[in-house]
């Protein structure tokens, strides 16, 4: 096999229900829900542009008509097609085995529309394009908690799932969910309504086809339960804590996405042993009580009196006189413990 030099157009997966963000998504869908001020799934849109992509595809389900909207007016100048699965989820293979029509013979850059990363993109298609390989996984250092372990040797996947090396040599990752997708290897997507992704990398591997597999430490963050989105913010918040908050050191592309989306927030370094994040401009009152780590959004009222600790207020959210919030996130209509 020789290098690659197919072209790609980007994919955003975007369908899921989000029920373990429940009742935060009973009126949002997971990608559109904010992190740091900016919509979540803004975050892959900013690094597929980095990456050169100009030509972008989302799949949709729970509450699709707002991801429709987000898409036909993305502020990133993409040309974007969406992928409707209002009718039936297609699983994560089944979901990119749908947009053979919408592809037009070019490649899939695949990233998940609920992580929050700094990975390199643009590295991990160059990888691919410079290597003799069918698709490319992008890999954590470590195999994560509760998912499969991914083997790897030398840039190659060797196996998927285990506890054992299928190698001498061979060492765990986790998957990072993003992924490059070559025409080889979307022509072994089967034609069966729903299935997952990993089904189709086995059979590459026991094809004896070539999987690559890059490896990259990285800020990585699946936002896909409460306590996974409030630590996210908490993370943001240490890492910037320890670093310049300039648009000079924005790896996750915070502060470039503020500009772009026209949405400002103020960082404050040092409140009560932690940084926070408010909607610029915002104003608390004298006595409340902030920090660590709490975000707030635009639209908030917060009265008098309030202690704030480890929290997220979402848009237009609102905490009574005297009222003490800790390890919580709050929507205009739900408060979630995390």
């Amino acid at each position: 096999m020789t290098k690659n030099s197919q072209e790609f157009v980007g994919v955003i997966l975007a369908a899921g229900k989000g029920e373990r963000l429940f009742p935060l998504t009973s009126t949002i869908p997971k990608p559109l829900l904010p992190f740091a001020g900016i919509e979540v799934i803004s975050y892959a849109a900013y690094a597929l542009r980095q990456a050169g992509v100009e030509r972008l595809l989302v799949n949709v389900h729970h509450l699709g008509e707002q991801l429709i909207a987000y898409g036909k007016n993305n502020p990133f100048g993409f040309s974007f097609a969406v992928s409707d699965e209002r009718d039936a989820l297609l699983g994560t293979g089944g979901a990119l085995a749908a947009m053979e029509g919408l592809r037009e013979g070019c490649g899939l850059l695949v990233v998940n529309g609920d992580i929050i990363t700094d990975f390199p993109l643009s590295s991990l298609l160059d990888f691919h394009k410079e290597e003799a390989v069918v698709a490319t996984m992008a890999l954590l250092p470590k195999p994560l908690p509760r998912e499969l372990k991914i083997w790897c040797k030398e840039g190659r996947v060797l196996a998927i799932g285990g506890e054992e090396a299928p190698q001498l040599g061979a060492t765990p990752h986790g998957f990072a969910c993003m992924q490059v997708l070559g025409e080889e290897f979307l022509e072994l997507l089967p034609a069966k309504k729903s299935f997952g992704i990993m089904e189709t990398y086995r059979l590459a591997i026991a094809r004896g086809l070539a999987i690559g597999g890059f490896c990259r430490e990285a800020f990585w963050y699946d936002i896909g339960t409460p306590q996974a989105y409030l630590q996210a913010h908490r993370a943001l918040l240490s890492w910037w804590a320890k670093k310049p908050f300039s648009s000079s050191y924005d790896p996750l592309g915070v502060i470039a996405l503020q500009e772009i989306c026209g949405k400002k927030m103020q960082f404050l370094p040092s409140q009560l042993g932690g940084p926070s994040l408010l909607a610029a401009n915002y104003s608390l009152p004298e006595d409340t009580v902030l920090g660590p780590f709490v975000v707030i959004d635009e639209n908030c009222a917060v009265a008098k009196g309030v202690k704030l600790a480890e929290a997220v207020l979402l848009s237009r959210s609102s905490v009574a006189a005297g009222q003490t919030v800790v390890r919580a996130i709050l929507s205009p209509d739900w408060i979630v413990p995390c």
